[in-house]
Parts: structure tokens; C-alpha cells; sequence
């Protein structure tokens, strides 16, 4: 997959980042254009050194922390996992978080906060919400790798 350049639909925002565009950064933008799901900075690197690249964790945090700043990801911590990053501009939704592998994937639906039982006079002005399972990919033949595990 190529990465769009200025001025082409999806092409980042033009800043001093893409101005200075090198190899890895061009290689850490395509991981998250290809990725179906949130990653952690750990599963960045990982996905950028397939295929005989170089790129050092210290350029990932980098690019990573310039792709925030300049709106192209959004970033959400779950509580024992560290952050994650997605690609901005997505809808409310909500994140499946894997208790074998620690992957972490979108959830399309969103429950409604008019549907929880708040206590009385309570009112909800926002929400998030993490489910917390087994991924397909764990849960092979409907019993997880944790369960089976001696």
C-alpha cells in the first residue's frame, strides 16, 4: 500500500513531520494504515522491522508522539496494558482487549448510557468502555489457550 502524498485523499496533514519524511517514518505511517486494529508502541516496532527494515524504538516513540501532536492518531491507555494508537478520525466506538495475547481490537457497537442503571440523580456526560475476553484467535475450538493451559 502506498502512502498518500500531499494533497491526495488520506494524505496527512502537511507539517514539519512529513516535510521531513524519511524511509522509517514512511514505513511506521503505512504500519498504522494497514493495521484493522489499535497498537501498542511495542506491536509498531514489531510490524515495522518485518521485512529486513531498520527502525529503532526511539524513532517509533518519536513519529508516534509527532502523529498525535499533529492529529493524524488519537491514543487511549488501558489500565495494566500502557497506550495504544489508532488512526484519528473514527467514529465513537468502543475496544475488545484480549486477555491471552494482549491485543486489542474496535468494538463498532456502543451501548448506550441512557440504557445503564445510574443511581438516582446521577447523570452521564460521557462513557468509554473496554470489554475484556478471549480474541478468535485465542479462543481456538471455543476453549482458550488459558484454559487449557496445565
Amino acid at each position: 500500500m502506498t502512502i498518500p502524498t500531499r494533497g491526495e485523499p488520506g494524505a496527512m496533514p502537511t507539517t514539519p513531520v512529513q516535510e521531513r519524511s524519511t524511509r522509517q517514518r514512511r514505513i511506521i505511517r503505512s504500519v498504522f494504515d494497514d493495521a484493522e486494529r489499535p497498537l501498542s508502541i511495542e506491536e509498531v516496532l514489531d510490524a515495522a522491522t518485518r521485512g529486513r527494515h531498520t527502525v529503532s524504538l526511539s524513532t517509533v516513540y518519536r513519529f508516534v508522539r509527532a502523529l498525535v501532536e499533529d492529529g493524524s492518531l488519537s491514543v487511549f491507555e488501558l489500565p495494566g496494558l500502557g497506550a495504544f494508537y489508532e488512526l484519528s478520525g473514527k467514529a465513537h466506538h468502543h475496544h475488545f482487549s484480549c486477555l491471552h495475547c494482549k491485543r486489542v481490537y474496535e468494538l463498532n457497537d456502543c451501548i448506550s448510557v441512557d440504557k445503564l442503571a445510574l443511581p438516582t440523580d446521577f447523570q452521564a456526560v460521557s462513557h468509554d468502555l473496554t470489554v475484556a475476553g478471549v480474541c478468535a484467535a485465542c479462543n481456538v475450538g471455543g476453549t482458550s489457550r488459558a484454559q487449557r493451559a496445565p
